[in-house]
């Protein structure tokens, strides 16, 4: 059975720049166990530690939904709290899941039982209350992979694609090997009108692999880079280099046909994408922000790429 959704109340924001989305309507998904679609309950301690578990195969009623990851919605993952509860949610699972998860209002924070200088933090509403936008921040060694964007609040390194409409967190989870992630945002539709109008994916499964942090994504969405002093060497039948930093002028340049992107970031280190990207469009702003996209939906918006899955290796 799919998720049940959950309206938190919030309302529909206009933004000062085209490059925000034009609703902030965030929802938190309720788990969708039952036909009541009721949220798990909400602990009463101070710090309620979730470590939910999907577990791979038939037993979880996974299977793939076309963006090249399995749809794990038939298992145990966190939910809402409503609105009147202040305090924190948590959910029952395994006691070997690779991932503890803690809620605090509306942001969940997953930290590796085998290495606690990974972590990851996924904000499930706008920049309002605590100045980030929503999506999912790796945070490895306390560096939080954030920067700031559009003259605005941060944003982190994997951003949903907020054309697309609003901003939903459907899933986050963990068993005894990863922490898997899915957010959803308006619909392809909003991209493209003669698309689905399905939504549009962002899902991350994350790994501990060789002391290092691992990304698995699928779906369209951006990832934010800083602009510090950011060399990119990017493989797409040929090689070619691009420097970032803060007195480059604002340019967009599109790549096609990408397998391997080097992203050495002077603020995050390195980061080495693999994949099969039909366009990547690197674009950087001249409106103050401190970092530039490599903007994913330009795959699908432009060559009808539905979903890009990539690995991210960290470090």
């Amino acid at each position: 059975m799919p998720l049940a959704r959950c309206d938190d109340g919030g309302e529909d924001r206009r933004m000062h720049t085209s490059r925000w989305p034009l609703a902030l309507v965030t929802a938190i998904a309720c788990r969708g166990d039952g036909d009541d679609g009721a949220p798990v309950s909400s602990s009463s301690s101070d710090t309620a530690v979730a470590s939910a578990t999907a577990t791979r195969g038939s037993d979880t009623g996974a299977s793939d939904d076309g963006t090249g990851m399995s749809d794990l919605t038939g298992s145990t993952s966190t939910g809402r709290e409503d609105s009147s509860d202040s305090g924190p949610l948590s959910t029952s699972g395994g006691p070997d899941a690779a991932f503890t998860i803690t809620k605090i209002g509306t942001t969940f924070i997953a930290t590796s039982t085998a290495d606690g200088r990974f972590g990851i933090e996924i904000d499930c509403d706008d920049e309002a209350s605590d100045g980030r936008y929503f999506g999912i921040t790796p945070v490895i060694d306390g560096q939080r992979l954030e920067v700031q964007m559009y003259g605005g609040p941060l944003f982190p390194l994997f951003t949903p694609d907020f054309d697309a409409g609003a901003s939903a967190c459907i899933q986050v989870e963990s068993d005894d090997v990863r922490l898997l992630v899915r957010l959803e945002t308006g619909s392809y539709q909003a991209l493209d009108p003669a698309a689905t109008d399905q939504p549009v994916p962002l899902e991350v499964e994350f790994t501990i692999e060789d002391d290092r942090l691992v990304a698995r994504t699928a779906g369209i969405y951006y990832m934010m880079l800083t602009r510090a002093d950011t060399e990119l060497t990017i493989t797409h039948g040929q090689i070619e280099m691009r420097k970032v930093d803060a007195a480059t002028p604002a340019f967009t340049e599109d790549f096609d046909d990408v397998t391997h992107v080097v992203a050495a970031d002077s603020i995050y280190g390195p980061l080495a994408i693999d994949g099969d990207i039909a366009r990547l469009q690197v674009q950087l702003y001249d409106d103050g922000s401190e970092g530039f996209e490599l903007d994913l939906d330009h795959a699908f918006k432009d060559l009808g790429q539905m979903s890009v899955t990539l690995t991210v290796a960290f470090g």
